[in-house]
């Protein structure tokens, strides 16, 4: 990194996409694959990133995560929303398919509030490996760095 005490190398590579199903469904995915090389200090690893599992619980030099999110659009303002997923981190690629995958899911709401955006607020309860959480949700409940 420029500027810094650690000579690192770091990438990530996210694609999300909503596929509208029969009105009111649209259905959503999303995946998530980080690579950090040898040398990343802990802050900096790569990290399994799902609802319910804390932000760098599991990490390691490879993170692949995996999530779906249906969501039923109540009424024209009104949705409900449910989730899940799960992750998989390790030491380099090869060895991702045989490392405990970790799963969360849930289900929350959203509100349409500024239809011209299409800005959306809301609540979830997630569970995971460590329990159940709460997230208060402006936008996409998917993360954005």
């Amino acid at each position: 990194m420029i500027g810094s005490d650690f000579n690192y190398g770091r990438g990530e590579f996210e694609i999300c996409q909503y596929v509208l199903l029969e009105r009111p469904f649209t259905l959503g995915l999303r995946s998530d694959v980080q690579y950090a090389s040898e040398n990343t200090p802990f802050f900096d690893l790569a990290a399994v990133n799902l609802r319910g599992i804390p932000a760098g619980r599991y990490v390691d030099d490879v993170a692949l995560t995996l999530e779906s999110e249906l969501r039923w659009d109540v009424t024209e303002r009104w949705t409900l929303v449910g989730f899940g997923g799960a992750g998989w981190s390790a030491d380099n690629l090869s060895d991702i398919d045989t490392g405990e995958g970790h799963w969360a899911g849930g289900s929350g709401f959203r509100y349409l509030l500024a239809r011209e955006y299409d800005m959306r607020v809301g609540c979830d309860l997630a569970y995971g490996p460590d329990g159940v959480v709460f997230y208060v949700t402006i936008g996409t409940g998917w993360l954005r760095d």
